[in-house]
């Protein structure tokens, strides 16, 4: 199992707009490519923060999944609704249950 983190801070006008284009992108190119599923978190303290966690099968299927030109696509109109470029994290579970 793969883990990725992302941090966005998402201009509030657009926050359905940001919670709607998210659903779209991982139901129709993440889960095809890989994803094993996903939760979106938004900040209770500010409410342009959003956390993004996506569990991935293998590495090699979110690399690969990197490379989409639909991903590329979804990335440019991402950053019409952003404040600021996402953050990204890559992890490793340490503890599941």
């Amino acid at each position: 199992m793969f883990v990725k983190l992302n941090k966005y801070c998402v201009i509030r006008s657009e926050a359905k707009t940001f919670v709607e284009m998210i659903k779209l992108e991982q139901k129709m190119n993440a889960a095809p490519a890989g994803l094993d599923s996903y939760s979106l978190f938004k900040d209770k303290e500010n409410s342009k923060l959003y956390w993004l966690t996506e569990f991935w099968i293998s590495e090699a299927d979110y690399l690969n999944y990197q490379k989409l030109e639909s991903h590329k696509y979804f990335l440019d109109l991402l950053k019409g609704v952003l404040e600021t470029k996402h953050e990204q994290h890559i992890c490793e579970i340490v503890l599941s249950d």
